[in-house]
C-alpha cells in the first residue's frame, strides 16, 4: 500500500462522478457520469475541478469524496477506482492511498 500526498485529484483515479441533490444519490435527483464513457469526460473534468477548488469543504465516504454547494442543496461526488482511497488531512491537504503499489 502506498500513501501519497497529492495536490489535486485527477481523472486517472476516478471511476465515476455524481452531481445532484443531497441524500441517497440513487440517481433520481441527479446524474452519474462514468469515466469509461468518452461522452462523459468533459463533465467529469468539471466535477473534479470543482472538488479540487473546494478541498476545505471536502468530506470522505467509503470509496469517494463529496463537496456540497454553498447553499447545501446539491452535491458533487467523486467515486474512486478500486484500491484507491482519498482523504483530507487536518491541514486541508489530500492524501491518496493506492493498494497494491
Amino acid at each position: 500500500m502506498k500513501v501519497t500526498r497529492v495536490e489535486k485529484i485527477t481523472i486517472e483515479d476516478v471511476e465515476r462522478t455524481y452531481r445532484g441533490d443531497l441524500g441517497c444519490a440513487c440517481g433520481c435527483g441527479g446524474d452519474y457520469f462514468d469515466t469509461s464513457n468518452e461522452e462523459h469526460k468533459a463533465e467529469i473534468e468539471k466535477h473534479i475541478k470543482y472538488v479540487n477548488t473546494r478541498i476545505k469543504e471536502m468530506e470522505s465516504f467509503g470509496n469517494g469524496v463529496e463537496v456540497t454547494n454553498p447553499s447545501y442543496t446539491k452535491a458533487t461526488r467523486l467515486y474512486f477506482k478500486e484500491g484507491v482511497r482519498v482523504y483530507k488531512t487536518m491541514f486541508n491537504s489530500i492524501e491518496m492511498i493506492k493498494e497494491g503499489n
